[in-house]
């Protein structure tokens, strides 16, 4: 036998004695990368309980404080990318308590999609001079810091 040949055979053998016991070993439970808590019917509640008292006591700054910061958001003017954006309309079509009015929602349902998704469908409506009103529908995550984060409203 070729004492090249059995020099590399034994060298990968014992590579592969230390080697694979390590491999074999997988990834620490502390270390795996654990899928997202279910979004909670009461956290969906929780969060358009915050929204709303924010809107109606003229925070648009906290009202799209749960958008994420690359929300889309789909409304009457079609689509709106980001959430300073959407903040910037909301005080453009909002610029003052009588036209903000007293907003209100009705949650129609809340749908988990997978562990840490939900879609959420309601109506709203806002009591001003003329009260307007109409549907919602949310794409919520929770996002690494626990936190619930709108990626998606289309408003109509």
């Amino acid at each position: 036998a070729c004492p090249m040949r059995s020099q590399a055979f034994t060298t990968l053998l014992v590579l592969a004695a230390f080697l694979l016991p390590v491999a074999c070993q997988g990834v620490p439970a502390s270390d795996a990368t654990e899928a997202p808590e279910a979004v909670t019917e009461a956290e969906v509640q929780a969060l358009m309980d915050a929204q709303l008292e924010d809107w109606n006591t003229g925070s648009l700054e906290d009202f799209v404080a749960p958008y994420a910061e690359s929300t889309t958001f789909v409304g009457g003017s079609g689509l709106t990318v980001g959430r300073d954006r959407v903040l910037a309309n909301y005080r453009l079509g909002y610029p003052d308590p009588a036209t903000r009015g007293t907003l209100a929602f009705e949650l129609e349902e809340i749908r988990p999609l997978r562990s840490g998704y939900a879609v959420v469908i309601g109506r709203w409506q806002i009591e001003r001079g003329e009260p307007v009103s109409g549907w919602f529908s949310l794409v919520i995550e929770r996002a690494p810091d626990g936190q619930l984060r709108i990626l998606h409203d289309h408003s109509s």
